[in-house]
């Protein structure tokens, strides 16, 4: 008995720089603006080699015969030593309230944007690529330190709103990545330190 067998090479170089602000104003003794931005410019280069082979089931060992057959009658992906590129960049900004409602309590409320890079899936065919992920998040929250210190409690509702979100899902024995549409996040922390 024989199997169908890809034994894909590939090399991908990652490129990545960024520049990031981060700063505060006080408006009022107890009211301060948070603010910042982050600007990512990201580059993969992937060098890929994928090709099947007809392998007997028992050994693994290739079978150059039955590997040309298979080749001169299926239509299959294949690519020797070709070289992509693929860029991306993003800004994404930061911006926020901080209120001191006391000495020991602090509540803010905060918009942030993200972003995480593409990349290539190489295990599955040749050049397959999946786009960035961009994220909006705000968050509510409230951080203190009470009984003179004894006490740290800090509260935090949160909503994530994604674009391009990145799923991970397994095809046979390879793993891939995917870009669903959109997705959504919401969520309540609570943090203790007693």
């Amino acid at each position: 008995p024989y199997t169908l067998v890809y034994a894909p090479e590939s090399k991908v170089k990652d490129v990545t720089n960024a520049l990031f602000i981060d700063g505060s104003w006080s408006m009022l003794d107890s009211l301060r603006l948070i603010f910042g931005a982050r600007y990512s410019d990201e580059k993969r280069e992937l060098t890929q080699t994928f090709e099947p082979y007809v392998a007997d089931t028992d050994t693994g060992i290739y079978n150059d015969a039955y590997t040309q057959i298979f080749l001169n009658t299926v239509t299959v992906d294949t690519c020797v030593n070709e070289h992509h590129s693929i860029k991306f960049s993003s800004t994404d900004p930061k911006l926020g309230l901080q209120w001191d409602v006391t000495p020991d309590i602090m509540a803010y409320v905060q918009y942030q944007s993200g972003f995480k890079g593409g990349g290539f899936n190489t295990s599955t065919q040749c050049n397959q690529t999946y786009e960035p992920e961009d994220v909006d998040s705000y968050e509510i929250g409230l951080k203190s330190t009470l009984m003179d210190g004894r006490l740290v409690l800090d509260l935090a509702a949160f909503d994530y709103d994604y674009k391009n979100f990145q799923v991970e899902k397994t095809e046979g024995f390879a793993s891939l990545i995917e870009n669903a549409a959109s997705a959504t996040s919401h969520g309540f922390e609570l943090s203790t330190n007693f």
